[in-house]
């Protein structure tokens, strides 16, 4: 039985290319094993998982679990937060279950992939706090909007991956179908101009192929983006990839999965509370592995915001 929190449970019946709807009752059967009785929901929308969880929230439970891929979770986490930025119940704890594509906050967080290990690890009193990445959009002439992220934020090259994986079929499963994107973009891409501060610090106008703005280690489906990231340390970790041909981006291609990607020479690594970035032109914006923005964009980071389940015993 889980470490006595009552417990509300998001599903997102689409993600895994819709057998997470379709598993649902051996799903459900495995988390009730470990944790006993809770409430669920189905998502019936994009976003929806977010006014799902504040509702649960305000109704007074103390753990959400999303059950899908890393968008699901992201839309959890943004349901933690009132529109003042303030969390609905402090203290409140969030689990996942990873059904999705990518399954990158899981590989940070430690968290097995394996349906009933992670059940377990759910009914365990470990939790990590973790910091919260707060992105403030504004473009000219539109209201001003937040989304927060848990794992890593892109612009360049990385948010339209991300488009491209999320209007595939992914049956061929998160690490094909990102490699897939990820090839067919590096030969259509056109590098962008973009200017980028560091906690207030002008780093200059780049021609970059993509910048991850990071809490966590992993995107794009296992890509080490981020190897030294610690998701508790208060701090992004801020990696700049500059203009590169097609090709030598493909023998590059290598260290996005190895941890070597900081290695290169020409790749920037800065740690940072708040980055802010703009362009004259469109930049397309993931934000854990979902796509609908574009630069400009200000990033901060919200220090041990939340408190994630983890396996183990602390």
């Amino acid at each position: 039985m889980t470490a006595g929190y009552r417990t509300f449970v998001v599903v997102n019946p689409r993600s895994a290319a819709g057998s997470t709807g379709r598993m649902w009752p051996e799903i459900e059967a495995c988390l009730k094993a470990s944790l006993g009785q809770f409430e669920h929901a189905f998502t019936d929308r994009q976003g929806g998982g977010a006014a799902l969880a504040a509702r649960a929230l305000q109704e007074g439970y103390e753990m959400i679990v999303a059950v899908g891929g890393d968008g699901t979770l992201n839309e959890v986490v943004n349901g933690m937060f009132d529109v003042h930025g303030a969390p609905i119940r402090p203290g409140a704890v969030v689990g996942t279950l990873a059904r999705g594509t990518g399954k990158d906050f899981v590989k940070t967080a430690g968290i097995p992939k394996d349906l009933e290990a992670a059940a377990a690890a759910l009914a365990g009193r470990a939790v990590r706090p973790w910091d919260v990445g707060r992105i403030t959009l504004a473009r000219a002439g539109e209201t001003e909007r937040v989304q927060y992220f848990v794992n890593e934020s892109d612009f360049g090259i990385g948010g339209e991956i991300s488009r491209r994986v999320n209007a595939s079929s992914k049956a061929l499963g998160g690490f094909i179908s990102f490699l897939w994107a990820t090839l067919m973009a590096l030969f259509s891409y056109r590098s962008k101009r973009v200017r980028i501060r560091c906690d207030g610090k002008d780093l200059g106008e780049r021609q970059i192929t993509s910048v991850v703005v990071a809490v966590g280690r992993f995107g794009g489906g296992g890509m080490m983006l981020a190897p030294p990231a610690v998701p508790d340390d208060g701090l992004l970790d801020l990696v700049v990839m500059p203009e590169m041909r097609p090709l030598e981006a493909v023998n590059n291609i290598a260290r996005l999965y190895d941890g070597s990607l900081l290695s290169h020479p020409r790749v920037e690594h800065h740690r940072c509370t708040v980055v802010e970035a703009t362009s004259d032109e469109k930049v397309r914006l993931g934000v854990d592995g979902e796509s609908e923005h574009c630069l400009p964009a200000r990033f901060e980071v919200l220090p041990r915001a939340i408190q994630v389940k983890v396996p183990g015993e602390r």
